[in-house]
């Protein structure tokens, strides 16, 4: 019996010796694996948090962008080697909780229309004018419309060989644009489609292909507010009064013009068709048709546009054939398991709007592992109490702030364990220089973006206007004639702000500025004299008699006031005298505005 213990006690000890080893093993080999990573696990830390932190921001990064981050890191510590090909997947096995994925664009407006409090009085509205009304499931309705393009197949994913460069799928081609408008009820029915065509005539192997849609046509295939007023008249209000259960119905649509011109107001106003609009760039998130049912179809109308066009490029996909492989894709993808998932996700079926705000960036959310916030909390101790087997004891954390750097400095300098704080400092000091780099790599990005919009805003705004070419020879004609233009322009603004300047001056002093009265000169009767064009300055003058313009008086007056003076004065000698010196006979002087007789007979 002893013997048997002895040899238990033995293999045991044994396999604690085994586990020992085999722990250390593991430990060594993590340890070689991290001494020969680029980055060490605290700077590969913060760049998962700096990952997080701009997916949180709508700008999640680029695999492009990620690794030119690194290599900036890299580059500040003194490691100038190029990054290797695999680092991405080498990271990414290391932090399972992020991936890399491929994800649809969103608009901006979009992305900031994504506000619970926007989401959520939208909804509030919803169920008040639910409960007020009294409104039954079969009488909700939601309607949107979709544009195809007729002969396009999309993305497909194909086996080729693995040599194969030219890496492509041959489509028809044919790119016309067909619109259509869906309804659906949240009990699960849809109405008739609705399509509208670029045409002008109405052809009747449409209606043969699929007999129960409507069809209209216009110029561009776009709907218009005639068209829309139509469906409202002629779909949805005859095909939903005869399974109407209550007095009101509602209507959930966006607030394109088409559907809620004055016309269709006042037409739903007077058949008591309550009109919920959707807030503005929400429909990828409360639309039921916009997140559970045009997706699929669109991919089901695809595939079958694929299978219609295989081993045949020549093949294009007229109407006719849209409307066939349409209906297809309707019955497939419209149905009603589809219609009652599209208003449950859109959290109206059953009302669930936390089921919304859940899929929506969490703006404070904060993950544990890497420690990722947007708020400031409280600095936490830098260390953590535990108790087990052993007793009670301390961990220490690295610290992730000067407080509990400074902590670690006391325990340390009061006789503690020395080396492992400053291994816990040191660990500490790499994360804040990666956590430096990584801010200041950000940095840059954003001051470039502001250069570019710098720079988009000192382009140039002038254009050279209306033609179908331009070469050299015309545009340097228009940019000369436009400088002419600019030069006048300035001209006559420089022009004004002097005159503007001299009234200014003017109302100061305005005696400086007074314009001599003019002199009253009595005009002789003389026979009319031919007009001449002659100027101001060739006009001669009577010595010790200037010639004073009146600027309120018009110059062509002046001009033949001053000839007639000329004239007389020329024909009775007296030019070139003064007026004061001119004497009757018999010594008299002649006064102003006396004519000068001539002599009689018989005085020599």
């Amino acid at each position: 019996m002893v013997l048997y213990l002895s040899e238990k006690l033995r293999d045991s000890t044994a396999s604690q010796e085994v586990l020992s080893s085999t722990g250390s093993m593991e430990r060594s080999a993590k340890t070689a694996s991290q001494n020969r990573q680029r980055l060490t696990p605290e700077e590969e830390l913060v760049v998962a948090r700096w990952i997080l932190r701009l997916q949180r921001w709508g700008w999640p990064p680029r695999v492009e962008q990620t690794r030119r981050m690194v290599e900036d890191m890299l580059v500040r510590k003194g490691d100038t080697e190029p990054l290797g090909v695999n680092w991405i997947q080498k990271f990414l096995r290391h932090h399972p909780d992020i991936k890399s994925i491929y994800i649809p664009p969103l608009d901006k407006e979009r992305s900031l229309a994504q506000d619970p409090e926007i989401l959520s009085g939208w909804y509030s509205l919803f169920q008040s004018f639910k409960d007020e009304y009294n409104v039954q499931i079969e009488d909700i309705y939601n309607m949107d419309e979709k544009g195809f393009a007729q002969g396009v197949i999309g993305k497909l994913k194909v086996m080729i060989s693995k040599y194969e460069k030219k890496k492509y799928m041959t489509q028809c081609g044919n790119r016309e644009w067909v619109s259509l408008i869906e309804c659906v009820s949240m009990d699960g029915r849809v109405l008739r489609p609705w399509i509208i065509f670029k045409a002008v005539l109405q052809q009747k192997a449409w209606h043969d292909a699929l007999p129960e849609a409507h069809f209209s046509t216009s110029e561009n295939g776009w709907t218009d507010n005639e068209l829309g007023f139509f469906w409202f008249v002629n779909c949805f209000e005859k095909e939903t009064t005869a399974t109407q259960k209550g007095e009101y119905r509602i209507l959930c649509l966006d607030g394109h013009a088409s559907h809620v011109s004055s016309e269709v107001i006042d037409f739903c106003v007077a058949r008591k068709i309550i009109l919920l609009c959707l807030p503005a760039h929400t429909t990828h998130i409360l639309q039921p048709l916009d997140v559970g049912i045009f997706a699929p179809l669109a991919a089901i109308y695809k595939n079958l546009v694929h299978r219609t066009t295989l081993f045949g490029a020549s093949y294009s996909i007229d109407k006719v054939d849209f409307l066939e492989l349409y209906g297809r894709a309707r019955t497939e993808a419209i149905t009603p398991v589809n219609i009652y998932k599209a208003w449950e996700k859109a959290g109206l079926l059953p009302f669930n709007h936390e089921l919304v705000h859940y899929r929506l960036p969490q703006k404070d959310e904060t993950n544990e592992q890497y420690n990722v916030t947007i708020r400031p909390t409280t600095p936490p101790e830098a260390t953590i109490s535990y108790s087990g087997p052993e007793g009670y004891g301390q961990v220490t954390l690295t610290p992730a702030n000067t407080l509990q750097v400074q902590q670690l400095l006391k325990q340390a300098t009061s006789g503690q364990d020395l080396t492992h704080a400053l291994q816990k400092v040191g660990k500490a000091a790499i994360v804040a220089m990666a956590e430096a780099a990584v801010q200041s790599a950000t940095n840059n990005e954003f001051l470039e973006l502001n250069k570019k919009k710098d720079r988009k805003a000192s382009r140039s705004k002038v254009n050279y206007g209306v033609a179908r070419y331009l070469g050299d020879d015309a545009r340097k004609e228009r940019e000369e004639r436009a400088k002419n233009k600019r030069d006048e322009k300035a001209i006559r603004r420089s022009q004004a702000e002097w005159n503007k300047e001299i009234k200014r001056l003017g109302k100061l002093a305005p005696q400086l500025f007074e314009a001599p009265p003019p002199r009253k000169v009595q005009v002789p009767k003389t026979p009319k004299t031919p007009k001449k064009a002659t100027s101001v300055r060739e006009l001669p003058q009577t010595p010790g008699t200037p010639l004073q313009l009146v600027p309120s008086r018009p110059l062509r007056l002046i001009v033949r006031l001053l000839v007639r003076v000329s004239t007389q004065e020329l024909q009775q000698g007296r030019w070139g005298q003064p007026r004061q010196a001119q004497q009757k006979d018999g010594g008299e002087q002649l006064g102003r505005g006396q004519r000068l007789r001539k002599p009689a007979k018989g005085h020599g």
